[in-house]
């Protein structure tokens, strides 16, 4: 019987996750408003009224000084669908202090709280923006992003950082790209792992992202995090894995009820844990076994984290269920992307690999 185990015998290794390339630079001009209306959101509206700002820069030196309180940004831009395969990301540098991000009217990512519920998504140590765009909300022509921000004082906006779209290459395509929306409760119950769980009642947030950026600023301790996926009869005879990126800080991952994998050491409760200091830095990979998935309906991915301190959660790609060979794509990938020029005398790729796949044959 094959091995349930956590594939990371080459993690050992400081090697670059992913291929990032810019596809649209998006600093310089935008579109700018005092006040806050949603409808300022949608795709259509006009806003050819409105003032330029410059960003990225805080509002304060582009002529707002010493205002507080809501603020519009709106950009278009034109988007080739030729652009290159890979997962699309938004990146706005650091927004002082909360945002929402909309790309073509459709909410693609969130920040920090918004008045009644205020919290801020800025920090001095750079919370750097980013948001994963589905490729099918982007439109082959023109796209509107529309971005609400709320500041509660000193310096607001769109301060610094990188504002650009891009593309990130995992060195693969997979079966099914599980990046997005997923459900997310904190707390912790066993009961949570079951396929029949009704999570309907579940927050939703984004993965990859830490929970803090996500309306749970300064949580610690057990969260859950759930999602279905459809696998048809074609992928019946092949070995899936499931990928998780990076979890900060440990999890244990069950697929139909079933543990597949863990990273970590999960404490007895809150107050009684040790963190390694590599786990959260350790990209997850989980072979699931065939008798374990469903080929005829939905399965159901559920994630035990345990988080110590500062950030949590799944905030690192790739999230995808792939077959062993677009998993090796994807380690050669990592093994061979901004390596040392002396890393192919060092590490002989071929051996490792090799070696890898021999754990589930």
């Amino acid at each position: 019987m094959k091995k349930v185990v956590i594939i990371w015998i080459l993690f050992f290794i400081s090697i670059q996750a992913e291929e990032y390339r810019r596809v649209v630079e998006l600093s310089g001009a935008w579109k700018f408003e005092i006040g806050d209306n949603m409808n300022w959101s949608k795709y259509d509206f006009d806003d050819e009224h409105w003032e330029f700002i410059k960003a990225p820069s805080d509002w304060e030196s582009e002529g707002f000084p010493g205002y507080d309180g809501y603020a519009w940004y709106r950009k278009k831009f034109i988007f080739s669908k030729q652009e290159g395969e890979g997962i699309y990301y938004l990146r706005l540098g650091a927004i002082d202090d909360s945002d929402m991000t909309f790309v073509n009217g459709k909410l693609v990512g969130q920040t920090g709280g918004f008045p009644p519920n205020y919290y801020t998504g800025y920090s001095e140590n750079g919370r750097i923006r980013e948001y994963k765009i589905p490729q099918e909300l982007l439109i082959n022509g023109e796209n509107v992003i529309s971005i609400r921000v709320y500041d509660e004082g000193l310096q607001g906006g769109l301060r610094y950082g990188n504002i650009e779209l891009g593309v990130k290459s995992y060195g693969f395509r997979p079966i099914i790209d599980l990046a997005g929306k997923w459900k997310f409760k904190t707390g912790d119950n066993k009961n949570w792992l079951n396929t029949e769980y009704n999570d309907d009642q579940w927050d939703e947030i984004t993965a990859p992202a830490f929970w803090e950026n996500q309306n749970y600023e300064g949580y610690d301790g057990f969260a859950w995090y759930r999602k279905s996926f459809l696998l048809n009869q074609d992928y019946k005879d092949q070995n899936v894995i499931l990928l998780l990126g990076k979890i900060d800080d440990m999890d244990e991952t069950y697929v139909n009820g079933y543990l597949i994998g863990s990273t970590g050491e999960m404490p007895e409760n809150d107050d009684d844990y040790h963190v390694n200091s590599v786990d959260y830095s350790i990209v997850r990979a989980y072979y699931i076994p065939k008798t374990y998935l469903n080929y005829n309906g939905k399965n159901q991915i559920a994630i035990r984290v345990f988080d110590g301190y500062k950030d949590g959660g799944i905030y690192n790609g790739p999230l995808a269920i792939v077959n062993r060979q677009q998993y090796r794509s994807y380690l050669e990938h990592r093994m061979t992307t901004n390596q040392p020029k002396d890393f192919h005398k060092k590490f002989n790729i071929q051996s490792i690999l090799d070696k890898i796949y021999k754990i589930d044959k």
